[in-house]
């Protein structure tokens, strides 16, 4: 699913609204490289060599803003160091409008990264619709964000890459939790489990357990749940906050 990005200029007013001051130290980045990328975007179909000098320009950019331990972790934690791309920076700058409260900003950085870049890898073009289906439920625009997990389950499959079918999963998990849906949110979790124990993948083996610790609690099976529970907390030891 692709869609014409919504300007950043826009998108950042839009998580403004209900605000009385700025997100914080990045609001300037956001607007800056999004604006590149929107460029970007724009320029592809009539000169792609512009295109791709703005996005490298862009990529330099959230490199010298971003927390450089942080991007280490996104690739040796999330990506396990399978598939870096000079993107990931980018990408690590869009987490943070999320995290800030920001899902337009968000959404509006990945969806220029994908339109100004036709070429993108398969793990890097998955790993960006992933975060860009979790931008879609953040905003409650949750059939979107269903689309877009299942149009990610389908690339990966089609791709061969089981790390995305594992994401899509990830998504449709979160969003049998938000609409109460605990035995399919169970079903996303073991659906989940098998890929990322397939692949020994650390990070979405812990979201598993985070997934069914929730089940466990809502079906009063507290001891599983604290067990659970703690299992997450030994997976996430050591790691930045």
């Amino acid at each position: 699913m692709m869609r014409k990005p919504q300007p950043i200029t826009r998108a950042y007013r839009m998580d403004l609204a209900d605000r009385r001051e700025p997100f914080g130290s990045l609001d300037d980045a956001w607007l800056a490289i999004g604006s590149l990328l929107e460029h970007a975007a724009a320029t592809v179909a009539e000169d792609e060599s512009v295109a791709s000098a703005l996005v490298r320009e862009a990529s330099q950019r959230a490199v010298a803003v971003v927390d450089p331990a942080r991007l280490e972790q996104l690739r040796a934690g999330d990506w396990q160091n399978v598939g870096p791309s000079p993107l990931d920076a980018v990408i690590l700058l869009s987490d943070q409008a999320h995290d800030s409260g920001a899902p337009n900003v968000c959404a509006s950085i990945l969806d220029s990264v994908v339109a100004a870049e036709p070429g993108l890898g398969t793990l890097t073009r998955g790993r960006v619709a992933a975060r860009r289906a979790r931008a879609a439920w953040r905003m409650g625009w949750l059939a979107e964000a269903h689309d877009r997990c299942t149009d990610l389950l389908a690339f990966g499959e089609r791709e061969h890459e089981p790390e995305l079918v594992g994401r899509a999963w990830v998504g449709f998990g979160a969003l049998a939790q938000m609409r109460g849906n605990y035995p399919e949110m169970e079903r996303c979790a073991l659906e989940l489990e098998k890929v990322a124990a397939r692949i020994g993948h650390v990070r979405l083996l812990r979201a598993t357990r985070a997934s069914l610790m929730v089940v466990a609690g809502v079906r009063k099976d507290f001891g599983r749940a604290l067990q659970l529970g703690w299992d997450v907390y030994r997976d996430c030891v050591g790691e930045p906050g």
